[in-house]
């Protein structure tokens, strides 16, 4: 899992330290991507999927597979339970119209 390898690779990228930024996001998708129920734009599958899609490197082209095969599984499951809760005909959590979080 990245384990806030993420933004570690955000911080060198800033800095212009490009070799430890990609470093940090091959460590990033080593051994997947976190896709529980507080993956973000901040955190896990989805986050990640956002910094490697300006990265237009051919060594990152399995990793962005892995991030946006996590981030359409977050987006899913969150689909699902917006559904389950339509169809109890309840109101929405505000999380559901958060676009950061949500």
């Amino acid at each position: 899992m990245e384990g806030g390898a993420t933004g570690v690779a955000l911080l060198h990228l800033e800095a212009g330290n490009c070799p430890a930024a990609f470093a940090a996001l091959r460590a990033a998708t080593a051994d997947g991507v976190t896709i529980g129920g507080g993956a973000s734009l901040f955190y896990g599958a989805p986050a990640l999927a956002f910094v490697l899609a300006a990265i237009n490197r051919p060594e990152f082209l399995h990793g962005r597979a892995v991030a946006a095969e996590g981030t359409a599984t977050v987006t899913r499951r969150r689909l699902d339970a917006a559904h389950r809760r339509i169809d109890r005909h309840e109101q929405p959590h505000y999380a559901e119209y958060d676009l950061i979080r949500g």
